[in-house]
């Protein structure tokens, strides 16, 4: 059912509000995501079958219906746990596209959680959002490139240089996302 306020079309996705067509397309964007990186899982060697299909597609629809809440968090910790329990390889190029695909999925569910429910995303937001994307794309190159360096050359204690690699580049990005004086 649709409905038109102040000049924009609105979706009522079940009991919910009402929702714009810029949420619309976040959701849909969130469940083509979930796919994607089952199909980076399946390229890697992990193993997906019809079952586990359905029920990361029906999953995807749950996380992307309630954004604003741990659902999403819950669901991409399964399949991270997934990824971890059916791929027998230590390192795979296919992990730099599913991490590539977490960093987008998880973009499109804070729009989705903090963006405008009835109205458009900003072009400011947008762009903003875009640009920070790509900088955070770019460490998630180099420190797929920085692993893949490690493991070819496995000095000793290797996992814990990545481990702690790892660890500061999140500690980064924490800081650099805690920002809260910029302004929407």
């Amino acid at each position: 059912m649709t409905r038109a306020i102040a000049g924009r079309r609105l979706l009522r996705v079940g009991l919910a509000e009402a929702w714009g067509r810029d949420r619309v397309v976040l959701f849909a964007i969130q469940i083509v995501l979930v796919l994607g990186f089952l199909g980076c899982l399946r390229a890697a060697g992990g193993s997906v079958d019809g079952w586990g299909l359905g029920f990361a597609a029906v999953g995807a629809a749950a996380m992307a219906r309630v954004p604003e809440t741990p659902v999403p968090l819950l669901g991409w910790g399964a399949l991270l746990v997934w990824w971890a329990l059916t791929v027998t390889t230590r390192f795979t190029w296919w992990a730099l596209p599913a991490a590539l695909v977490l960093l987008v999925a998880h973009t499109a569910f804070a729009l989705a959680a903090l963006g405008p429910r009835d109205g458009q995303l900003t072009r400011a937001l947008v762009v903003r959002t875009i640009r920070r994307l790509l900088v955070v794309a770019g460490l998630v190159g180099l420190v797929a490139l920085g692993c893949a360096s490690l493991y070819a050359a496995q000095p000793p204690g290797y996992p814990v240089v990545v481990g702690a690699a790892l660890l500061v580049v999140a500690g980064w990005l924490w800081l650099v996302g805690t920002d809260q004086d910029v302004p929407a």
